[in-house]
Formats: structure tokens, C-alpha cells, sequence
């Protein structure tokens, strides 16, 4: 990431090669079907940023680790499709959230991810995969929601995530303690207030989740190739310096 910083062109080369996989698929997945074709140009806003005059948004995530880097990474690029979202008229203004909190209120947690992803997008057989869950889990959390787990359109979720970025308190846990939770860093007087507090709000749940998701994403997608992530960082007109 220093080279990044540094405005180098190569280890731009580099990060557009490993990390440009990962959230097209992301994007393609918030965006749904009928606005999936928009997630190149969403992450390339997103690349636009993080090279902007001064690197002020590269600078501002945290990369102590890479996956504190992702999510990171993941929120801005959510960000930049959620702008194109707004692009659109007939997209209603962000209605899921207060549904999202009254559906899955006093669910336990596991149930809670699984819905969280449903309505992120997300196919059964994906889930399963993603969060090493069987299928009876699956059926458990849909028949329990007592109703239809029909996902929002793209706009109205997106603005839902906004609402649950923001609506950080004080006792929000850091998304370095949820990483070291979720692979088994911590033993259970650690982890158990943690994951009540998890349950009970939707800005932890959400890190949670995503927490998954880009670990997921990160070992699915394949890098591209040096030619072709060289033409999509040619095509963003960035102004890099090439290394001596």
C-alpha cells in the first residue's frame, strides 16, 4: 500500500489486479440483476477516489490488517453504486431498514446473517458457501421470519446500509475485534457480550456480515491478469507516476 500512497503506477497495477475481482462481485450482487452491468463503472468512481489528488480516501482506511483494508474498501464501493442508485428516478427513497430491524429482532445471530445476506442479494446455494451454513439453517431463518424474504431493490438497500453505517453508538465493537472472533481468537467471556451486541444492532451486524463476505469474495475471485488490469488502470486517466 505504500507504493499506492505514493502514487506509483505499478503498485496501482498491482491493487487494481487483486482487489478489482473482488468487489465487481460484490457490486454485481447489491446491484441485482437489472443493474449488475453498472458495477464496472461503480468501482471505477471507486478507484477514481482512492487515486484522487492527495489519496485522502486510501488514507483514511485502516489496513493494520487486510481485512480491515476490504471492508473498508467494500464500503466505498457500496457507497459509489448507491450515488449511480440515486441516478435513477423511479428508485424509491431507503424504506428497508426500519423493516430489516423489525424482522430481525430477538433472531438469534446466525439467523440474522443469513437474512442480512438474502436481502443483500444473495442466492441460497452462495450463502451455504459463504457462511459454511446447512441448508436446514437456511430453512430455519426464512420459516421463522414468520413472512416472504423477498430482497429490496438495489436503491432501497443500499440506502438501508447508509442508515447502518451511521447509526454507530459508543459500544459498537471495532471491526478488528469481530475479526479476531470470527477465527477463533477469543474465548467465550469475550466473544458472548460481543455477539449479543451484534444481535441487537444493525451497524455491528452489518460489519459482521460483511466480514464474510469479502473473506469469502477474497478467496473466490482470481486476480486478473497484469494486461488487463494495465488497461483498466490506463482507462481511469489517473495521473501516476511510473516506477524508476
Amino acid at each position: 500500500m505504500e507504493g499506492c500512497e505514493a502514487g506509483r503506477a505499478d503498485a496501482w497495477q498491482a491493487f487494481v489486479a487483486e482487489y478489482s475481482p473482488v468487489f465487481l462481485a460484490i457490486l454485481r450482487v447489491y446491484l441485482r440483476p437489472a443493474g449488475a452491468s453498472q458495477a464496472p463503472e461503480a468501482w471505477r468512481a471507486t478507484l477514481r477516489s482512492l487515486a484522487a489528488p492527495g489519496f485522502e480516501h486510501l488514507l483514511s482506511l485502516d489496513r493494520q490488517s487486510e481485512k480491515e483494508l476490504l471492508l473498508g474498501l467494500r464500503r466505498l464501493a457500496l457507497a459509489q453504486a448507491a450515488l449511480l442508485c440515486r441516478r435513477e428516478p423511479d428508485v424509491p427513497p431507503a424504506a428497508a431498514f426500519d423493516g430489516l430491524q423489525t424482522l430481525l429482532r430477538g433472531r438469534p445471530l446466525a439467523h440474522q446473517q443469513i437474512l442480512f445476506l438474502k436481502f443483500s442479494g444473495y442466492d441460497d446455494a452462495t450463502i451455504e458457501k459463504m457462511l459454511r451454513a446447512a441448508p436446514t439453517l437456511l430453512k430455519r431463518a426464512y420459516e421463522e421470519g414468520q413472512a416472504d424474504v423477498v430482497p429490496p431493490d438495489a436503491g432501497n438497500w443500499l440506502g438501508a446500509l447508509e442508515r447502518a453505517w451511521s447509526n454507530s453508538t459508543p459500544d459498537c465493537v471495532e471491526p478488528r475485534k469481530l475479526i479476531r472472533i470470527q477465527e477463533g481468537q477469543a474465548n467465550w467471556y469475550d466473544r458472548e457480550p460481543v455477539e449479543r451486541h451484534v444481535a441487537a444492532c444493525p451497524h455491528c451486524l452489518e460489519n459482521w456480515t460483511a466480514l464474510a463476505e469479502v473473506r469469502y469474495w477474497r478467496r473466490e475471485a482470481r486476480p486478473l491478469a497484469g494486461r488487463e488490469a494495465a488497461k483498466l488502470l490506463e482507462g481511469l486517466g489517473l495521473a501516476l507516476a511510473r516506477a524508476r
